[in-house]
């Protein structure tokens, strides 16, 4: 089980993507709240998971908060910004990849057994659950399509993988050294 560390690292991401816009370009922001967390967050099954939502974990969190921020910014400088493709074929491919798991919860409604241990099958919550996770999921890609098509955004990014990846070589090496151990001793679980 996660720690009080990976809870409280996940808890305080808000705060710190808030720092990070209040301080930076909109461009370095946008890609370091999102790439710093996929590097620094727990992976699941470290979440805060409230009813009727996906779970906010690693993958989720740092995407919900960075478009909130976004969006507020957006409002804020009164610019309208085209995060949905406006070619039809685009808007359609959104569509079906967000809808998606209305087709996958309305065909897997039974129940699924092992002996006596069983998995229900998927009801409206979990649709709506999973509409949900499919749309935060996509947020990352819209919101670099909208703020980071500008040569001063491609060239953050890239600079932004260059650092992020020296950064984590470091790591990455006592790992190969050491077996994965990393994330026992920082957050207390093994992946």
């Amino acid at each position: 089980m996660p720690n009080a560390l990976a809870y409280l690292m996940l808890a305080v991401w808000p705060l710190v993507s808030l720092a990070m816009f209040a301080r930076w370009p909109l461009e370095r922001a946008l890609i370091w709240s999102l790439l710093g967390a996929y590097l620094l967050l727990p992976p699941p099954p470290a979440a805060f998971d409230f009813p009727m939502m996906p779970p906010l974990s690693k993958d989720t969190l740092p995407s919900l908060v960075t478009f909130l921020i976004c969006l507020y910014h957006a409002r804020k400088a009164r610019a309208r910004v085209p995060m949905i493709p406006e070619s039809p074929l685009a808007r359609g491919l959104v569509a079906v990849f967000v809808l998606s798991p209305v087709a996958t919860a309305a065909t897997n409604t039974e129940a699924v057994f092992f002996g006596r241990i069983g998995l229900p099958g998927l009801g409206l919550k979990d649709m709506v659950a999973l509409v949900i996770l499919q749309a935060i999921l996509l947020m990352p890609f819209l919101l670099a399509r909208a703020h980071l098509a500008t040569a001063r955004g491609l060239r953050e990014l890239v600079l932004a993988i260059a650092v992020a990846g020296l950064a984590y070589s470091l790591p990455m090496l006592v790992e190969v050294r050491l077996s994965p151990q990393l994330n026992i001793w920082i957050y207390g679980y093994f992946q």
